[in-house]
């Protein structure tokens, strides 16, 4: 996977509702604790999408329990390419498997395949590589790929000697990060706990201040087993309350000099519907899928306006286009269209694109998005 040099970013808010499991390192028991929590949401009706960034060790010989993304994919009912995409054979840490198979990765598109996960209403439930400082490439960790995400984190550790720093060094690594760690889950927990596992988790909670769940051994690679395992979870206090869907855009505003040539622009070449507004003298919207573009034009005086209001030649728009870039070029080519600049690589709302940039009469920046075959 490739794309521009990996940037640590700002967390970028709650974008789904789920949790991002980590461990105090590999083999610390998060692809169990990760499945287990998926297959209990699903078990109670909940619609779940699993997703693992980043997959290392696919040549390795088949193990007792199957891999990451084959048990992740039984506890939500997906298929094991969609739950783990990026892939690499050698069992190596993330950035020496992206090196070794010539290529680099990248948090911001790691991000957005991961958030583009299953269908946006599904709890995300997101297994990390490795423990939280685990490096990507190019400076950064996986920790900032968690805080890219926006999600709470669980972390996932072992529960006898050693695992009180062990786990309290990743609590502390996750909050200076900027992550919100909602629990640590102790694993495997035996039926009858030593005095020693007893007082690890209570050490845990008290000096990470932080709850500390358990998780006992699952017996068999099923997600009935997994969600049996995960009854005792605290997983409504650590999801809380779903966030409300964030309201889609009605309409925009530009500004046009000329409404006969404005309207054959954006009909022929932009597609949109060009639809007689009330009012007199004439004035237009154009109407695109879902939403629409307020024109302010010659004859109008709208009130009330931006603090700088709208003016011919001053916009920025991005249009989805349906087909392939290289349709999207040669469509607006037939219209005696210059090309501003394009095809070029794109990171749009829905993930990787590619894009062409032209402008409309007044002088406006306008651009076609393709998301085909992944931009």
């Amino acid at each position: 996977m490739t794309g521009d040099r990996p940037g640590r970013g700002d967390p970028p808010g709650r974008l789904r509702r789920g949790l991002f499991v980590t461990g105090t390192d590999t083999g610390a028991g998060k692809t169990v604790v990760a499945a287990a929590i998926a297959a209990a949401l699903r078990a109670r009706g909940e619609q779940v999408a699993a997703a693992k960034p980043v997959l290392t060790g696919i040549d390795e010989p088949p193990a007792a329990w199957p891999p990451d993304d084959e048990l992740l994919a039984a506890a939500t009912g997906q298929a094991p390419t969609d739950v783990a995409p990026v892939r690499f054979g050698p069992p190596v840490s993330p950035h020496l498997a992206a090196e070794l198979a010539g290529t680099r990765l990248a948090v911001a598109d790691l991000a957005a395949r991961t958030l583009a996960t299953g269908d946006r209403d599904a709890t995300l439930v997101v297994e990390g590589v490795g423990g939280l400082l685990v490096p990507l490439g190019g400076g950064a960790s996986v920790r900032d790929l968690a805080r890219a995400l926006g999600l709470g984190v669980v972390v996932a550790a072992r529960t006898g000697l050693g695992t009180i720093n062990h786990t309290l060094l990743t609590v502390e690594a996750a909050r200076t990060g900027g992550l919100d760690v909602r629990g640590v889950v102790l694993t495997p927990w035996p039926r009858e706990p030593s005095a020693l596992e007893r007082s690890n988790a209570a050490t845990i909670a008290e000096l990470g201040s932080v709850v500390v769940a358990t998780l006992g051994e699952v017996a068999h690679p099923d997600p009935a087993a997994l969600a049996a395992a995960a009854g005792e979870l605290p997983l409504d206090d650590w999801l809380g309350a779903a966030p409300p869907a964030p309201p889609p855009l009605d309409h925009a505003v530009i500004a046009v000099s000329d409404w006969q040539r404005s309207n054959a622009f954006y009909r022929d070449v932009v597609g949109a519907d060009v639809v007689r507004a009330p009012g007199d003298p004439p004035r237009f919207r154009y109407r695109l899928a879902g939403m629409q573009l307020n024109v302010h034009g010659p004859g109008m005086d709208p009130h009330p306006v931006a603090r700088i209001p709208a003016a011919p030649g001053m916009a920025d728009l991005c249009f989805v286009w349906s087909g392939s870039i290289a349709e999207a070029a040669a469509h607006l080519r037939r219209h005696g269209i210059e090309l501003e600049e394009g095809p070029v690589p794109r990171h749009g709302a829905r993930g990787p694109a590619r894009s062409v940039y032209f402008r409309d009469p007044d002088g406006s920046l306008l651009e076609f998005m393709s998301y085909a075959a992944g931009g």
